[in-house]
């Protein structure tokens, strides 16, 4: 993540949570639960079929991955390491919250009901769909009092963490390249082994946790060999627009003829996220602490020389693929969970730790400029990791680009688990 400005630290009260432990299960005890999940599956389903927000789920299912994800996450099984909430302590009384009472609970309500459409979402979260299904999506008080009720709050950890915001951008660009759109995004290609290189091709190397690391050639070698050749997908107008498009993960693209297209995650080339804005720290160009998506956009108009030296710093390299489905304003890019982002209450978070579909308050507590937010883990992000590390969704366009480019502070979460 680029959103590098930074607010005062935060001190927040203590907690009695510390840690997540997660909860072993015996063949005999996934056999039980296996069965108990299809049976409550089945239930849920039947009851769901009558709701007012009936979508096509496969349809949203394949749609564009979430930005910067190595691989999209389903459910059918508990992601490796994930932890469970069963024996998390610090249990919290959202009453007793100042911020809680002050929520956008409509449109948070929203991005819970989008929760219900996804295959993927935990049982017990999914389960909850059929209380929601009787709240009146219109009235404040009912949505409150569906998650006090339904939910227990817990802090998740003791340690606060760091928080970022991103959002997708609105770009120009053509299907075709012109003097004016010269700068491609590129289609993922079939075989690492299809590209066209020179020497040997040091695309697979050894497997790390049963996965292939570094399948391609960091940015700098496909960029300066040309080694995508043909596998372009669009052609923006802009050459720092399209590299921060590779942070960002997702956008909006208009063409010349005013028709607008989602571009979406379609994989990486398996190098690890360097951050530019550390860099540019390092030398000396600027404090971290000042390192935003706006004031690195004005170092490289002012040093557009050292374009290319400071892009290439970030090895990583990012491959985009069209998103056919028809574009809603009130909807975000899909999201890791196969649905659309709702801006304001959907959050990238770390799996490990938080589970997708969980709703969470983010309590960023600081004297000048207290507050929180209610949020939806929706999403995952490269950088993401740690159990109060967060990405928050702002929306579409440049005005939530700013404010996103400048949100960065330290915080920690209260998860809502299904009583």
């Amino acid at each position: 993540m680029v959103h590098q400005t930074t607010n005062p630290t935060i001190k927040t009260a203590r907690s009695a949570s510390k840690r997540i432990i997660a909860i072993s299960t015996s063949p005999k005890r996934v056999s039980m639960h296996f069965t108990f999940k299809v049976v409550s599956l089945l239930t849920v389903i039947v009851v769901l079929e009558s709701c007012s927000y009936k979508k096509d789920i496969d349809q949203l299912s394949k749609q564009e991955l979430p930005r910067q994800q190595s691989e999209n996450i389903y459910r059918e099984k508990k992601l490796e390491n994930e932890h469970d909430y069963e024996n998390i302590r610090g249990r919290v009384d959202l009453k007793n919250v100042l911020i809680w009472n002050s929520q956008d609970f409509k449109s948070a309500f929203l991005a819970w009901e989008r929760n219900c459409l996804s295959p993927s979402i935990p049982l017990e979260y999914f389960i909850k769909c059929k209380e929601s299904n009787y709240v009146n999506p219109s009235n404040f008080n009912q949505i409150k009092q569906f998650f006090e009720t339904e939910f227990n709050a817990y802090l998740l950890s003791e340690k606060p963490g760091l928080l970022t915001a991103y959002y997708e951008p609105i770009l120009l660009g053509s299907r075709k390249r012109t003097n004016v759109y010269k700068f491609p995004i590129y289609k993922k290609p079939k075989d690492p082994l299809t590209l066209k290189i020179s020497e040997k091709l040091h695309s697979r190397k050894k497997l790390k946790n049963g996965k292939i690391t570094n399948q391609y050639p960091t940015r700098k070698k496909l960029i300066e060999e040309q080694l995508l050749h043909g596998l372009e997908l669009v052609f923006l107008a802009d050459s720092v627009d399209n590299f921060f498009l590779h942070i960002q993960g997702s956008g909006t693209i208009l063409l010349p003829d005013g028709e607008k297209i989602r571009v979406g995650y379609a994989g990486s080339n398996g190098h690890p996220y360097k951050s530019i804005g550390k860099w540019l720290a390092d030398r000396g160009e600027m404090p971290l602490s000042s390192t935003s998506m706006q004031n690195i956009k004005k170092w490289v108009s002012d040093n557009p020389s050292q374009q290319e030296k400071l892009f290439n710093q970030n090895p990583r390299f990012i491959f985009f693929k069209e998103n056919t489905r028809p574009i809603r304003n009130s909807e975000g890019p899909i999201g890791t969970l196969g649905i659309p982002l709702t801006a304001n209450h959907s959050i990238a978070v770390d799996p490990k730790f938080v589970k997708l579909g969980t709703p969470l308050l983010v309590i960023k507590n600081n004297i000048d400029n207290p507050g929180g937010y209610f949020m939806i883990a929706q999403d995952t992000g490269n950088a993401i990791k740690g159990p109060n590390r967060g990405d928050l969704f702002l929306g579409t366009g440049p005005e939530a680009g700013k404010i996103a480019g400048r949100t960065k502070f330290k915080g920690k979460f209260i998860v809502l688990v299904p009583k």
